[in-house]
């Protein structure tokens, strides 16, 4: 379950970017 909330939060940072730049 970790590793899926890890990805999950990459994925959010990655998504995060996208919406700011």
């Amino acid at each position: 379950m970790f590793v899926v909330f890890v990805e999950n939060v990459m994925a959010a940072q990655l998504i995060l970017n996208l919406i700011l730049v």
